[in-house]
């Protein structure tokens, strides 16, 4: 499976935190998508999934980063920008992470944007993760929670299908240099959930 790399050099100390973050995040969806070694997670490839014509199960032509968007959200989008899009959400949770700095999650009724604050402590955050698990929001080229996994695959390809004990997903590798990730959560055949992000912002 591919190991995603980081360029040594980066500036922004809190988006440092965040490769931090990323290494300590050992949720199911996350731990997928930044390839945790298949025997720590306990996956299972299908290869009916898995292979794509000439490509094979470790082989994807990956994701162009300006399609991670979720209900008209996308990655780095300031929080201002994600009302503008989305309107007031129905509760702000505001925290902090020592390895990370200042958080905010704005929540909506299914849909989490949640963002951390620039390396300026001057009070603006950027987007750095969207999760939906309502139909309400689809991804910029039309896919939503409900659909079947062939309307995923008919239009992003094939890829890996991992299994684990907590969730099925598909999860696609993203055309960028920092460590980004798309990912479906998958039950009875169908997207129950679908999460975008970049530790790196």
């Amino acid at each position: 499976m591919k190991t995603l790399s980081v360029k040594p050099t980066i500036q922004n100390s809190a988006r440092l935190g965040l490769i931090a973050l990323a290494a300590s995040s050992l949720s199911a969806v996350s731990a997928t998508a930044l390839r945790v070694p298949a025997a720590a997670q306990q996956t299972t490839i299908n290869p009916n999934v898995a292979l794509d014509g000439n490509m094979t199960p470790n082989q994807s032509r990956g994701i162009a980063y300006n399609r991670l968007q979720i209900g008209g959200v996308r990655l780095s989008m300031s929080e201002v920008q994600v009302k503008r899009v989305l309107g007031q959400p129905r509760e702000i949770k505001n925290g902090h992470l020592a390895i990370a700095g200042k958080t905010c999650t704005l929540l909506y009724s299914g849909l989490t944007v949640n963002l951390l604050e620039d390396g300026k402590p001057n009070g603006n955050f950027f987007v750095y993760e969207i999760k939906a698990d309502s139909s309400r929001y689809a991804t910029k080229d039309g896919v939503k929670v409900g659909d079947r996994v062939s309307n995923v695959t008919s239009i992003y390809g094939r890829t890996e299908l991992s299994e684990t004990d907590s969730a099925t997903t598909l999860s696609y590798p993203v055309n960028s240099t920092s460590p980004a990730y798309f990912v479906f959560t998958i039950q009875n055949g169908k997207v129950t959930k679908i999460t975008c992000g970049d530790f790196l912002g």
